[in-house]
């Protein structure tokens, strides 16, 4: 069976027909053909951030009318928390068209030409054109027909290189009105009228496309734009090199296979459904681009947060909504700084974009030092944004960074990376766990306004029971949309109950898993610092100081000093007020019940109580004289549970 979504999506010949939510299913799966597509991801697409709360037998309802279109109940199959649609090679229009420009990249011009003329051919209209206003394929139109406009231009150039391009000349002129900005096009628009013997026309496109681009993004046209305008003014068809024609000087036809174009990649993953709050934190990130919609200097954010904060959630949701300012591409890669799995090698992550931007694999060097190097070099004059995500160092960010104006770094890290804030004069956005207020609108985002509303305490425990950690508030919400039978308030019992860390789980997604998130932060600390952790997690206070820690683990306050910095370093306590030796931090709720359980499990009983005992028997001895302990101590907020310490 044949499914195509380069137009309107159809599958078989004639196309089954099928109503709107189907169909949306049928197109959502085939986004990511052969691969399990998440209950949660589908249901988004369906009924976007409020669901009913029929949603899960609906969208039974409506794999089973899918199944039913296609004839074949073998097409989508039902694993483990959600589904697979089974799609064989060459039957899904967009993997063919895929295959068709992969194949061309290599061959000579004349095969070029015809395979990107087969795979253009494809194409009925935009990419899900009966359902591109839906935001869940939206990524994934863009990135199709960004590869079609790629594949035109190399098309064209193929054309070019034969002589054909009075043929063209129409075809070209209207491919720049559609898209206006793309300056490759123009280049190749203007060899062609050149060829044609219609040089003033020629320059005319060029002036055109150079107040386009001043007026709407406040640029003037890039290097090879204006080495082809200049080599026209002089009668210099040297210029075709530099638009990749192949059968050019600088490329004899007879050799060498069509250029790949310069690539404008797109990579940034679909935004967070429902992200609610951050204000102050875009508008720091804001701050980082031109007012005027000019092109930026080459700046650094480092955005730093605990595990859970919603770190990347951020950067991605604030990447989307500037993508316009960096028109030469959007790269990203997660360089795991805290997986299990081996952290991802700046060697790996640049050759990763090295190849987004359009670099052949066997031309990509094989030491870090010389990747760096041509990773500049290939962005050097690019307005690109680069979201690194999860860095677990300073050490891994630098090779990654540009070295030019008009690119923006963001790097998301449990490490507050002080390195980049001292060398390269990155900025830092720190986030904290959610206010009440932000908490609570998550919820109402997730959950729906009428059951947040129907149980207002409820929910309210609910966010606090959760350290308002958007990791777990979204995991206790995917729970209750799991479970609409179940009330918020019944929810709540449960984990109050019970042990909020085994709970805060989605089960079979051991990364969903708040327990599990914590575990890799905690495994990059050093045996003092996790002690010291441990420790801190015994005690039902969240005020403490620098002596009351060294107290605590009986440790000289210089070495508590040390393991309390790695701690904050890894974002596992949190300042209240000032850092540093005169200052007060604890932890939040959920880290203080993991630390905690993670003294049963490390520490013998002995050792245990021979640390309450210490910090108890000092902060009555301190309190006992005039002066407090530290500036500001009032003393333990939870005078009933400090009883149980001895």
């Amino acid at each position: 069976m044949d499914f195509r979504v380069l137009g309107p999506v159809e599958a078989g010949s004639p196309a089954t027909r099928l109503s709107p939510k189907p169909l949306l299913l049928l197109a959502t799966l085939l986004c990511e053909a052969n691969t399990r597509v998440g209950h949660h991801r589908l249901v988004e697409a369906l009924w976007g951030a409020r669901p009913p709360e029929s949603a899960a037998s609906s969208m039974r309802i409506y794999v089973s009318q899918v199944r039913q279109a296609l004839r074949d109940d073998s097409r989508i199959v039902a694993e483990r928390g959600g589904y697979r649609i089974r799609i064989d090679p060459g039957e899904l229009d967009s993997h063919e068209f895929e295959e068709l420009v992969r194949q061309a990249a290599s061959a000579d011009p004349a095969t070029a030409g015809r395979l990107l003329g087969e795979a253009l051919r494809l194409w009925r209209g935009p990419a899900f054109a009966d359902l591109e206003h839906h935001g869940s394929l939206s990524a994934t139109a863009v990135r199709l027909e960004e590869l079609r406009v790629m594949a035109t231009e190399q098309w064209v150039a193929a054309e070019l290189g034969q002589g054909r391009h009075r043929e063209i000349l129409t075809e070209l002129q209207t491919l720049v009105r559609a898209h206006p900005l793309r300056e490759r096009l123009c280049g190749l628009l203007m060899l062609a009228l050149y060829r044609s013997g219609r040089q003033a026309e020629a320059l005319e496109a060029y002036a055109r496309t150079g107040a386009l681009l001043a007026e709407e993004l406040g640029v003037d046209p890039g290097p090879e734009l204006r080495r082809v305008y200049e080599g026209l003014l002089r009668g210099d068809e040297g210029v075709a090199a530099d638009l990749g024609i192949p059968g050019s000087a600088a490329a004899p036809a007879a050799q060498s296979p069509v250029p790949v174009a310069p690539a404008v990649p797109r990579e940034l993953p679909a935004p967070v459904p429902g992200f609610t709050g951050r204000q102050a934190a875009l508008a720091a990130l804001d701050r980082l681009l031109p007012g005027d919609g000019a092109s930026p200097p080459m700046a650094i954010s480092a955005i730093a947060g605990a595990v859970g904060v919603g770190k990347t959630a951020l950067a991605v949701h604030w990447a989307h909504r500037v993508a316009g300012r960096f028109p030469d591409g959007q790269l990203y890669v997660n360089l795991r700084g805290y997986d299990r799995a081996l952290p991802m090698r700046p060697l790996d992550a640049l050759a990763g974009f090295l190849l987004a931007l359009g670099v052949p694999r066997e031309s990509i060097p094989g030491e870090v030092e010389s990747a760096a190097a041509r990773f500049r070099s290939v962005v050097a004059g690019r307005r690109i944004l680069v979201l690194l995500d999860n860095a677990g160092s300073a050490e891994q960010v630098r090779p990654l960074l540009p070295g030019t104006p008009g690119c923006l770094v963001l790097v998301t890290s449990r490490d507050r990376l002080t390195g980049l804030l001292a060398r390269e004069g990155a900025s830092r956005v720190t986030l904290g766990v959610l206010s009440q207020d932000g908490a609570r609108a998550l919820l109402t985002e997730a959950l729906g306004p009428s059951r947040v509303e129907a149980e207002p305490g409820a929910t309210g425990e609910l966010a606090e029971l959760c350290g308002r950690l958007p990791l777990a508030l979204r995991i206790a919400t995917a729970y209750l949309f799991d479970h609409p039978g179940q009330t918020i308030a019944d929810y709540v019992h449960t984990l109050r109950t019970g042990d909020p860390m085994t709970a805060l789980a989605i089960s079979g997604e051991p990364d969903a898993a708040v327990r599990a998130a914590f575990d890799l932060s905690y495994g990059t600390l050093d045996p003092a610092a996790r002690r010291v952790f441990r420790l801190l997690g015994l005690v039902p206070c969240d005020d403490f100081d620098l002596r009351s820690a060294a107290v605590l683990a009986a440790m000289a306050e210089q070495e508590a000093a040390g393991a309390v910095d790695r701690l904050a370093d890894a974002h596992l306590i949190e300042w209240h007020g000032a850092e540093g030796r005169g200052g007060r931090f604890g932890l939040h709720d959920l880290l203080r019940r993991y630390a905690g359980g993670l003294a049963r499990q490390e520490d013998s009983d002995a050792e245990r109580a021979a640390a309450r005992r210490r910090l108890f028997t000092w902060t009555r001895e301190t309190t006992s004289t005039e002066a407090p302990p530290y500036p500001g101590y009032t003393g333990c907020p939870r005078s009933t549970a400090c009883r149980q310490w001895t």
